[in-house]
């Protein structure tokens, strides 16, 4: 006789929900219209070429804990730092300053908590329905220190970011080390934007990017429409292929290199891609 299949076990992820909100289920509000409750400015993220010496910094004069970090190659090498204040055994946000490694310094957002999810979507149906700033990225959710977010760019090309958090760290929490995303490896690609001034002046925030990668930025965002990849062998003749190698250790006669044609809600750019030898290399 055939055998019923017996259902696959599932373990719930318990939800770390206090009593009080847990006490709202089962009564329901309407929401009204408007902007988002801002209760605090949370965190802020800079850039600096010089961030051993920033982190050091900081640290040194606010007593900041890392919580996360990220590294390329090898692990002392670390190119991204989220660091939280100490309050002991008192439970603290994942971050008050993240600090990554870019070429140009500066202010890349500053984020306000929001009193809650509710409250973080109402600003989000505000801020659309006013069409005066341009959404960035969300709503979505940071896992490693468990925060929800919404990105938004104001008209002056500053982002600013609601957000809710979710989880609390305390002075004994372990710092987490993990190496960068694979789209933040300068060894495996050599990008090159090309853009008119046009589409500058309507999105200002790209020359703010530093070493972010764009196309995982433009990912994110809605209004954006991409050509099919058109592929190429460049050889090392062509401007772009000898800036693509100048800090290579090997040196090919060329490249691959895969380019495509982006609409930014009709502002137009194109994005070109170089493979370099270190791909497949252990």
């Amino acid at each position: 006789m055939p055998r019923t299949p017996k259902p696959i076990p599932i373990t719930n992820r318990p939800l770390a929900w206090s009593a009080e909100v847990l006490s709202t289920i089962g009564e329901p509000q309407r929401l009204q219209f408007g902007s988002s409750r801002v209760k605090r400015m949370s965190h802020a993220v800079l850039s600096t070429p010089h961030l051993k010496e920033t982190l050091a910094w900081f640290r040194q004069t606010f007593g900041l804990l890392a919580t996360d970090e990220f590294y390329k190659g090898d692990r002392s090498n670390v190119v991204g730092s989220f660091n939280r204040v100490d309050r002991g055994t008192e439970g603290v946000d994942h971050h008050v300053l993240n600090l990554y490694h870019g070429a140009t310094p500066g202010l890349q957002h500053v984020s306000y908590e929001v009193q809650d999810i509710d409250d973080l979507f109402v600003g989000f149906n505000h801020l659309t329905r006013l069409n005066k700033y341009e959404h960035m990225r969300g709503v979505g959710y940071h896992v490693p220190g468990g925060q929800v977010f919404d990105y938004w760019l104001d008209p002056w090309g500053q982002m600013h970011e609601h957000w809710l958090t979710t989880r609390r760290f305390t002075a004994t929490s372990p710092i987490n080390l993990m190496p960068a995303p694979k789209e933040h490896d300068p060894t495996s690609r050599f990008a090159q934007t090309i853009m008119p001034d046009s589409t500058l002046c309507a999105h200002p925030w790209l020359a703010e990017l530093g070493d972010s990668a764009l196309g995982e930025t433009l990912s994110d965002l809605s209004g954006v429409e991409r050509s099919a990849y058109e592929y190429a062998w460049l050889p090392v003749g062509e401007a772009v292929t000898a800036r693509a190698l100048r800090d290579a250790e090997l040196k090919p006669a060329g490249l691959w290199a895969r380019r495509s044609r982006v609409s930014l809600r009709g502002a137009p750019l194109l994005m070109q891609e170089l493979f370099l030898p270190a791909i497949g290399r252990a």
